[in-house]
């Protein structure tokens, strides 16, 4: 089996540990095993955030942090998670997401199947159940130009 993760899923957090760890259970448990790396930049948390992170980088191969010392900004913090990522493919994913089964290689999947498509979206569905995002399709008008 190939070391190398597919994607490297960057976290972006300050405080707010109680969706931290929801995002973390809920990507172990959901997430094919050997596809992916976790880096969480915990951006100068003081609510026991780092404490939990400590733990979780000492029990899970796969899991990696970054500690800013002061709260540089959720930009910032994306950019310094990409920077350690080791995979093909870069996920973003906000604290407060929680995944469900399956979400992660289909996702995958589109992107080497489709050369074409440069960015790919999962559905984002409200905890009542009513959809928050379910993609969006880019018109050339709002590409950049060169």
């Amino acid at each position: 089996m190939n070391s190398t993760p597919l994607v490297s899923i960057v976290i972006p957090v300050h405080n707010q540990l109680q969706f931290t760890q929801q995002c973390l259970a809920s990507i172990e448990s959901n997430t094919e095993p050997g596809s992916y790396e976790v880096i969480v930049v915990n951006d100068a948390s003081t609510d026991g955030t780092e404490e939990f992170l400590q733990l979780w980088r000492g029990s899970k191969p796969w899991f990696h942090s970054i500690t800013n010392s002061e709260n540089l900004g959720f930009a910032r913090s994306c950019n310094q998670g990409a920077d350690w990522a080791t995979s093909k493919y870069l996920l973003f994913l906000n604290n407060d997401t929680a995944v469900t089964p399956g979400w992660l290689l289909p996702l995958v999947e589109t992107l080497e199947n489709n050369l074409d498509i440069g960015i790919v979206a999962p559905k984002l569905v409200f905890p009542d159940g009513t959809i928050q995002h379910c993609g969006k399709v880019w018109g050339e008008w709002q590409l950049p130009r060169s």
